[in-house]
């Protein structure tokens, strides 16, 4: 078997590193090296090989990083082989979770809380927990956060309540003075400041959450690791399994892993040793994720026979870039890979330097100018000032090439480089350094984008939405009610809302009765007990206004009084598509009206979570919950849609990192910002539990400048250090230690940009607005684009090409419907008993409808006595599957296997495909051959009936395609399986049918 689609030649290192043969292989791969391109290529080199892709696994981070490298892994490989196990850690764990469910006393369809869930979940169950010392009375729940994170980082360093209670058991035996059973551990370091309940509440608290946890059928994301690790432990048989399926192992950012990750590899790759990973200590920025950089400074310990290889040739950069990112990190030293391997990390480019006809964004250069500094620091007297100074830079720039394109006679800087507003990049430390620099980039009338780690209910549309559940549930909430009125879906005027809020505040009455007087002084009959008297009018009201604010009354009336009855969701989606709101930003073809959608499907998601998960069904109990989250920090990261637009990319640090631009803009480089105070957890792992080997050094500094590195390696060929002394406080900041370190200043010499006073003045003239801001219209798909579908995708555009689009694309919230419902529920049934009967061990009755019970979710239903009859419907239905089972069982070949198939885009000399994306229910290989059988919930009841489903069956065909191109035959048939009938249409098909 070739490979089919050899990417760019392989460099000696990066040919060592896919060629490599047997035992494990340690890559560093600096910034720009090509890490990726390693990583896939060795896959296929070992498929090439005649390795069974099945037993090839390959673990990341993020589920991004892994459908990148999937999608390079099918370019590189034929059809059929392509089935590698690519996942995150956690995909990976929950995957082995669901498999073996029932070895580790798990129902198959346990559900995962996220971080906010969690801690919703503890402020449920405060009591209950064996707290004393972490539940004041006074503030019962001010612990919850820290205790939450506490419990994650025990699981990092992968130890679990067992350990944690019998550490808490020694320490009631330690005595001050004596020595402890904790090797080299002093009595005040072991019990660490703390007093000995502290540690024994701590350790119960622990237990009782897993307890609790488990009776309740949730995980954490901890978990998804740890408990892959307990049945590993202790299930031999199983461990057993795993080892013999997977012989190759490989793990990309193997600096990011936590001590329990790398305990799960290495159990795997006990037996083959076959197991290689990809890292670069000089990158490690997760350690507040548990990350332990230990890991890859200590593999050639665990793994002495080892092979290291080392990738230093740069694609990315030019080399000024890299020498003084190398000057920067080497003051990490002698706590790196560099100093204690004695090997060269040195990065040498492989790019020309500008003046020397470079040609990094894609265009040559039509002129040689005069070499420049790749790296510069610009030092300014106010923040305001930085902020704006970057926005002009990026104008001019981007002014001067287009300027310049168009064959113009510039006075402008000269145009070094082929630049639009995407080549740029703002680099933030926090989210809370990128304000200035956003409002500066609207004030010039910019396009950008902030991509940070948190800020969902920052954004407008969904403060929105909190200000209207806010204000239904809480009529004396004045402020929100104001945000309401005056957001762009009531748009009351200020000379409208300014009175009734001057009334509220004179008169010491809520803003919502003063709007309510007006109102029913309009003709506005009340929901409740109408007000005694109609005071009189406010006169300088306009009629339009009036209107308005009888309308706004009239919604938070009726929505209020939905509230009672209905679930958050429900409420929310009448509000949305009764104003029209949801609809306008379905119509405008916009980027930003499509990133809104998708904020307002995240938020969705967090009440649908909430509604299923913690029962959580009111909008007033959903409020209060919410405001917990809020008030612990809470707030997810927003939606990114997959576009490609011309803007100025804003992110921080930690979300650059893989990216690349460029021109790169660091920020607000001073002390106390880059590198941030330390700030310790509010409750500590105790050192004697870390199992992670923390470097001698300043190991949070270490972290800092690691992140500054990689901050810095993000720039192609110009990169702006910039800094302030003015950000408000009383002091001058100075400037980071880390620009003098990457500039070899032993002093801050640098010039201060200063603010003229006519520039003070300007700073607050009216913004562009974001109306003038260049429109950023849906892009086409390139020609060579790789479109991914599913059979349900296909169906939606079949259906109706605007369903596909809302559904799809735009990504627009929808309500549960039952029978999405009732078919999860009934899926996950057939899915635990195939799954148990390929491997031997076919489930009970009375699990199977274990499982049902803990699949079901009360949502989408007309009524509660129509849930309750689909629910019992749906047990006789699994009665039957499984006595028919018993009698005249399938034998399964392969259950929910998933295939991948390309398609070419019809017409045109377009190089794009298709990519067909799915799972076979079950396959089962019969004498004739093998038979793809999919199970339906639908109601048929005639034979006749269900033939036709099969025949015509879209599904079908598709999967009779998908097996077609992946074992090169097509199957012998097809067949529906209506479960609750008991009927089965066939099918089989010809090469004329698909």
């Amino acid at each position: 078997m070739k490979l089919t689609n050899i990417e760019s030649p392989l460099n000696p290192e990066q040919l060592a590193a896919v060629m490599h043969g047997q035992w494990p292989l340690l890559v560093i791969a600096g910034a720009g090296t090509g890490k990726t391109k390693v990583i896939t290529h060795r896959i296929a080199h070992l498929i090439e090989s005649g390795i069974n892709p099945n037993q090839i696994l390959a673990l990341t981070f993020t589920e991004k990083a892994a459908g990148e490298m999937e999608e390079r892994v099918d370019r590189l490989v034929p059809y059929g082989y392509s089935n590698v196990w690519i996942s995150t850690f956690h995909s990976f764990g929950d995957r082995i979770l669901r498999d073996n469910a029932l070895e580790i006393g798990l129902t198959p369809d346990f559900r995962v809380l996220s971080e906010a869930e969690r801690i919703i979940f503890l402020k449920e169950h405060i009591f209950e927990l064996p707290l004393n010392y972490y539940r004041p009375l006074g503030n019962p729940t001010k612990y919850i956060s820290a205790v939450a994170g506490l419990i994650s980082r025990l699981k990092d360093e992968d130890v679990g309540s067992e350990e944690y209670m019998a550490y808490a058991e020694g320490l009631k035996k330690l005595k001050p003075g004596r020595k402890t059973s904790f090797p080299g551990l002093s009595y005040d370091t072991v019990t660490q400041g703390f007093s000995l309940e502290q540690q024994d509440e701590l350790a119960k608290t622990y237990a009782k959450y897993q307890e609790l946890m488990a009776k309740h059928g949730y995980l954490d994301f901890g978990d998804q690791v740890v408990l892959p690790l307990k049945l590993f432990r202790t299930r031999p048989h199983i461990l057993k399994r795993y080892q013999e399926k997977f012989k190759y192992i490989l793990v990309d950012e193997f600096q990011d892993t936590n001590y329990a990750q790398f305990q799960l590899v290495r159990l795997l790759a006990e037996r083959h040793k076959n197991i290689t990973v990809v890292g670069d200590d000089d990158q490690s920025i997760y350690k507040f994720r548990g990350a332990a950089v230990s890991n890859v400074l200590g593999f050639q310990k665990l793994y002495p026979d080892a092979k290291l290889i080392t990738l230093t040739k740069n694609y990315r950069s030019v080399q000024p870039v890299l020498d003084a990112a190398y000057r920067l990190i080497s003051h990490n030293n002698p706590d790196r890979l560099e100093v204690k391997s004695g090997i060269d990390k040195k990065l040498t480019s492989e790019k020309q330097a500008m003046g020397n006809r470079q040609e990094a964004i894609g265009k040559p250069i039509a002129h040689s100018p005069a070499p420049i500094a790749s790296v510069k620091h610009l030092h300014f007297d106010t923040l305001t000032k930085e902020a704006e100074t970057v926005a002009e830079m990026i104008e001019r720039k981007v002014a001067s090439c287009r300027m310049q394109d168009a064959g113009k006679n510039l006075k402008l800087e000269t145009c070094d480089l082929q630049l639009s507003y995407k080549n740029f990049a703002i680099l933030v430390r926090a989210n809370s350094d990128a304000e200035p620099f956003l409002k500066a980039l609207k004030s010039k009338g910019i396009p950008h984008r902030f991509s940070g780690n948190q800020g969902l209910y920052s954004k407008e549309e969904i403060r929105l939405l909190i200000a209207f559940l806010k204000a239904i549930t809480d009529f004396n909430d004045s402020m929100n009610l104001f945000h309401l009125a005056s957001s762009e879906v009531y748009q009351l005027k200020a000379a409208d809302l300014i009175p009734c809020h001057n009334i509220s505040q004179r008169s010491h009455k809520p803003l919502y009765y003063v709007m309510k007087e007006q109102a029913i002084g309009n003709g506005q009959e009340a929901i409740g007990k109408p007000i005694a008297h109609s005071p009189s009018p406010i006169a300088s009201l306009t009629d339009e206004g009036l209107a308005t604010i009888t309308k706004l009354v009239h919604d938070i009336d009726k929505y209020s009084q939905m509230a009672l009855s209905e679930t958050v969701g429900k409420v929310l989606y009448s509000f949305l598509t009764d104003t029209g709101y949801l609809t306008r930003l379905s119509q405008e073809n916009s980027v930003s009206a499509m990133e809104k959608v998708q904020n307002i499907a995240r938020f969705f998601e967090l009440t649908q979570r909430m509604e299923a998960t913690l029962q959580v069904k009111k909008a007033t109990a959903f409020v209060e919950y919410l405001n917990i989250l809020m008030e612990a920090g809470d707030n997810p990261g927003t939606a990114e849609p997959d576009v490609e637009a011309d803007w100025v990319q804003v992110l921080t640090v930690h979300k650059a990192k893989g990216l690349e631009f460029p021109v790169v803009f660091m920020v607000s480089l001073v002390a106390d910002r880059f590198p941030r105070k330390e700030r310790k957890e509010q409750i500590e792992v105790p050192d004697a539990l870390i199992k992670d080997i923390l470097p001698g050094g300043d190991f949070h500094l270490q972290e800092e400048r690691r992140l500054f590195y990689v901050g810095m390696t993000r720039a192609m060929s110009e990169l702006y250090l910039t800094s302030a002394s003015d950000y408000g406080g009383v002091r001058a900041k100075k400037i980071s230690q880390f620009v003098l370190e990457a500039l070899d200043m032993p002093k801050a010499e640098t010039t201060t940009v200063k603010t003229k006073p006519l520039e003070a003045i300007k700073r607050f003239a009216p913004a562009v607005g974001e109306g003038l801001v260049p429109s950023q219209l849906l892009p086409s798909m390139p020609d060579d684009a790789v479109l991914s579908l599913s059979y349900y995708q296909i169906d939606d555009y079949l259906t109706c090409p605007l369903k596909y689009k809302y559904i799809h694309i735009l990504k627009v919230p929808l309500l549960p419907h039952h029978t999405v419902m009732y078919g999860k529920a009934m899926h996950d049934v057939i899915s635990t008993y195939f799954r148990h009967k390929i491997e031997g061990k076919p489930p009970e009755l009375d699990e199977l409808i274990s499982v049902f019970h803990a699949s079901w979710r009360s949502a989408g239903f007309v009524t509660k006595e129509h849930e309750m009859q689909r629910y019992e419907a749906g047990k006789e239905a699994i009665k039957k599957f499984y006595e028919g089972q018993k009698q005249n069982g399938i034998n399964p070949a392969a259950v929910e296997r998933e295939f991948v198939i390309d398609l070419p885009f019809r017409g045109s000399a377009s190089k794009g495909v298709n990519r067909l994306k799915g799972r076979w229910d079950l396959i089962e290989e019969r004498e004739d051959g093998p038979y793809i059988i999919d199970f339906k919930t639908s109601d048929v009841r005639e034979e006749k009936a269900a033939k036709k489903k099969a025949k015509e069956s879209i599904q079908l065909m598709l999967y009779a395609l998908a097996y077609k191109e992946n074992f090169k035959k097509l199957p012998a048939g097809c067949e529906l399986h209506f479960l609750e009938s008991g009927l089965i249409g066939k099918a089989a098909f010809e090469d004329k049918h698909i």
